[in-house]
């Protein structure tokens, strides 16, 4: 796999990093200068010194916000440009397959009673999730892992999500920027409490008169009280410090009610600068596919969520202020902060609440197409599959798994043409991925991404399987009855619709030979008349003798050996398995036969 442009990217980033950096610690240093500068003027200042002392302690305070936005806007590149580092590497590791210790894996998804997710790796340790996984917002999250679990989508959808996913595939640059930015959004549910907080357009104050008493009173009071004191008219400063106070008692007065109406929107502030970039990202893109441009109308048709945005980080960045208790008892004193910040919150929800949760969940559906046109760049060979609903067909060629390392990976072609196959063979010979190939290509073909393999053709199909099959002692099931529960709900599922396939690993495995047997017949008889399409392994190769319907039959795994190793070449042949391995298996362990 060439990784030569995620490693120019790389380089890039490392030397634009590299001049940041400087220039970070030189605003510092500037900085330092500025408050050791405010500090001694400020001290002649107050010793009461001449006017020219008191210009230039406000000259410098002027000095040192500025030096302090310019380096704030110099680590946010620092910031961006650390991420998108991080996010090449970790595309690099994806194509090596050293993407198992990413830390976000989905276990919080994991559920061993679905249909197919716990049986094809979709969530946990080594699971699709954590390899695909771009999304860091808790709604991109959520909406991923739900794509994946419920993948069962109309053509046109399925054909939307197609375009859109290549035409992301085509612009990693925005995909990039767009996974960095979402680093800085809120990951945790808490932005639940934030999209319920910005939709709520309830005034804080209905009195339209007091409003505008509160909002143009320090308007003249700031003014009045910084000519007094900059020009030292002592004559006015008993008046001046009675607007003062006058100022301070009504912010006392309303504290309870203003601390009611800004928690919503005051610990969470800082979470909601990435969606800003985002929006952004988004305004600023030319898209051709109609789900992006869709999305994109969401956005901007009318009322602008960059704008809106933009304007709601600056009333953030007001209520901030609060982190800084000498500076927000001097701004609430002089201008009636909490009362300004209230005012303008309340206009904003009042201009865009109604639109907020259409807005968030754009953002969502741009992550997960985003982490399905990953596999474009990480996986050696990739198609778009077709979906063709009008036979229960599926065809695959050099269908791969796409969890396996591009090295390692083992690709088969095959068909199934209104079938169930029977799949055989010996211990390790590849049945079991086999199956779980076919399960986790329909489940990204379902959802408009590539699939691995050279071409793929389904139609849209429930999924449902048994496979990884465990006792429960606490509830006293044993191995056998657990498969039984299994095998039970894809029967009944069959009974609900034909449009379905399973995919059942090694059938009765827990039982006798002989109940096995009959087991593995009454399912496939059942499931047969149902007309459901669907995969069955075995060792038993009793259970091969079963295809006497012609639409029952038989493929399977060999294995070959040399200098008394056990080969396999993991390649699908049809036809019943002829070999067995266990023998040799428990020479090899050391066990005597």
């Amino acid at each position: 796999m060439n990784t030569n442009i995620f490693e120019q990217r790389i380089d890039k980033s490392k030397a634009t990093l590299s001049s940041l950096q400087k220039k970070f610690n030189l605003l510092g240093n500037l900085k330092l200068a500025c408050a050791l500068g405010i500090f001694s003027f400020g001290y002649y200042s107050l010793k009461g010194g001449p006017i020219y002392n008191n210009i230039m302690f406000a000259v410098l305070i002027g000095a040192f916000i500025i030096l302090s936005i310019w380096q704030s806007k110099a680590k946010k590149q620092i910031n961006y440009f650390t991420d998108i580092i991080e996010i090449n590497g970790q595309y690099i590791k994806r194509a090596l397959g050293e993407w198992a210790e990413f830390k976000d894996n989905g276990e919080e998804f994991i559920n061993k009673g679905h249909d197919f997710t716990y049986d094809l790796d979709i969530f946990g340790k080594k699971s699709l999730f954590q390899f695909i996984n771009t999304a860091h917002t808790y709604l991109g999250r959520k909406k991923l892992a739900d794509k994946l679990s419920s993948p069962k989508f109309a053509t046109e959808q399925i054909f939307e999500n197609q375009q859109a996913t290549k035409e992301l595939s085509s612009k990693l640059g925005f995909c990039q920027d767009f996974e960095s930015y979402s680093k800085t959004s809120s990951s945790g549910d808490s932005v639940l409490k934030v999209i319920d907080y910005l939709n709520d357009s309830k005034p804080f104050y209905s009195n339209k008169a007091l409003k505008t008493i509160l909002h143009f009173m320090p308007a003249a009071v700031a003014p009045f009280v910084f000519c007094v004191y900059i020009f030292n008219l002592d004559s006015l400063k008993i008046v001046a410090n009675l607007f003062l106070v006058a100022q301070l008692i009504i912010w006392a007065i309303g504290s309870t009610k203003i601390n009611a109406y800004l928690k919503g929107i005051s610990h969470y502030s800082m979470k909601l600068s990435g969606y800003k970039e985002l929006f952004k990202l988004i305004q600023q893109s030319n898209f051709e596919s109609e789900k992006l441009k869709s999305i994109q109308e969401t956005l901007f048709q009318g009322i602008s969520a960059f704008d809106a945005f933009n304007d709601l980080e600056k009333i953030a960045q007001k209520i901030s202020a609060r982190g800084n208790a000498l500076v927000y008892l001097v701004l609430n004193v002089l201008l009636l902060w909490d009362y300004e910040c209230c005012t303008n919150m309340e206009s904003w929800k009042g201009k865009y609440s109604k639109y907020i949760r259409a807005w968030f969940d754009t953002v969502s559906e741009i992550e997960t197409l985003i982490s399905f046109s990953v596999l474009s760049h990480v996986l050696n060979e990739t198609s778009y599959p077709t979906i063709d609903n009008t036979k229960m067909d599926i065809e695959g060629s050099s269908l791969g798994h796409p969890l396996i390392n591009n090295e390692k990976r083992i690709s088969n072609s095959f068909s199934m043409k209104d079938q169930i196959l029977i799949v055989s063979g010996s211990n390790m010979s590849g049945k079991t991925t086999f199956l779980r190939t076919i399960g986790i290509n329909l489940v990204l073909a379902y959802n408009g991404s590539v699939i691995c393999g050279a071409a793929f053709k389904a139609p849209v199909l429930d999924i449902i399987s048994s496979m990884r099959v465990s006792d429960d002692l606490g509830e006293g099931i044993s191995t056998f009855y657990a498969e039984l529960l299994k095998i039970k709900r894809i029967v009944n599922h069959s009974k609900d619709t034909k449009e379905m396939i399973f995919l059942i690993d090694e059938i009765f495995r827990g039982t006798n030979s002989e109940d096995r047997l009959y087991g593995a017949r009454t399912v496939l008889q059942d499931l047969n008349h149902r007309e459901a399409i669907g995969l069955i392994t075995t060792h038993d190769l009793e259970i091969c003798n079963l295809d006497t319907d012609k639409r029952i039959i038989n493929y399977h795994f060999k294995e070959g050996y040399q200098n008394g190793k056990i080969i396999f070449d993991y390649k699908l042949k049809e036809g019943v398995s002829k070999t067995t391995n266990g023998k040799q298996l428990m020479k090899m362990v050391g066990i005597t036969v």
